[in-house]
């Protein structure tokens, strides 16, 4: 138990998917975490998704749909959380994350 690598990285600079696909494997097979759900951005996902229903069930994979509805309010929250300083900034995925974050103003203020 506890041999998953996380993160996990992909040559390149772009995903390959069956990395991905073998991640959440090694997840369930090595640390024996039964994943209840796995979300996904749709964009470039139908081959994974079809891997992970093969090797899970069909309704572990959902989509979560990325845009101004769906992200506003979890902005706007962490947004909220960073200036009350309540993040921890000692751990480098959080780092990895924020460093991937870009605020765009919605012009329909949602």
């Amino acid at each position: 138990m506890g041999t998953t690598k996380l993160p996990k990285t992909c040559a390149g600079n772009q995903i390959n998917y069956l990395d991905v696909y073998e991640w959440f494997v090694e997840v369930r097979e090595l640390d024996d975490i039964w994943l209840h759900k796995i979300g996904y951005g749709g964009f470039s996902f139908a081959a994974l998704r079809d891997k992970l229903i093969e090797h899970f069930v069909e309704d572990v994979p959902i989509a979560v749909y990325q845009g101004v509805k769906t992200l506003s309010s979890p902005m706007h929250s962490l947004g909220t959380e960073i200036r009350d300083k309540n993040m921890i900034y000692d751990s480098p995925i959080l780092e990895w994350c924020l460093a991937n974050v870009e605020v765009k103003q919605d012009e329909n203020k949602i």
